[in-house]
């Protein structure tokens, strides 16, 4: 549902969706796979079943890329359906049909390392996906 990157190395992870559409990705548990030019390699295989919509699981994997992957220019970006201000990002299959509301993205970028009091910037958030150019989306 998220991806982290620092320009030409991307971290995605995933969760949320009851059936993919290769062999390789799990549906029973959250992972993290690095995409490169040649494929995907998986990071870290099982990370538990978590809903992707918890505002805490974005911001650990926010923590998780900034440790792992430290950069000089950062972008997040947001890969799924949008709803936009009145229903917010993605829709986790797995849990209840949840999507992440505007409050609750604000409340994992301030928990993670680019918050009010964290010590990292990015360079810019990206929402690859439906209705979510709106000028609440600014705000964050």
């Amino acid at each position: 549902m998220t991806a982290y990157t620092k320009f030409k190395k991307k971290r995605h992870t995933q969760a949320g969706c009851k059936k993919w559409q290769n062999a390789a990705v799990s549906s029973s548990t959250n992972q993290i796979w690095q995409i490169k030019d040649d494929g995907m390699v998986c990071l870290e295989k099982d990370l538990g079943s978590y809903a992707m919509t918890d505002p805490d699981n974005l911001s650990w994997f926010i923590r998780w890329c900034e440790k792992n992957y430290p950069a000089n220019r950062k972008a997040l970006i947001f890969w799924d359906h949008g709803s936009g201000p009145i229903h917010g990002f993605g829709v986790d299959e797995l849990f209840g049909l949840d999507s992440l509301q505007f409050d609750e993205m604000r409340k994992a970028m301030d928990a993670s390392p680019f918050g009010p009091d964290g010590s990292a910037r990015l360079d810019w958030v990206g929402f690859d996906a439906d209705m979510m150019a709106s000028v609440e989306n600014a705000v964050l």
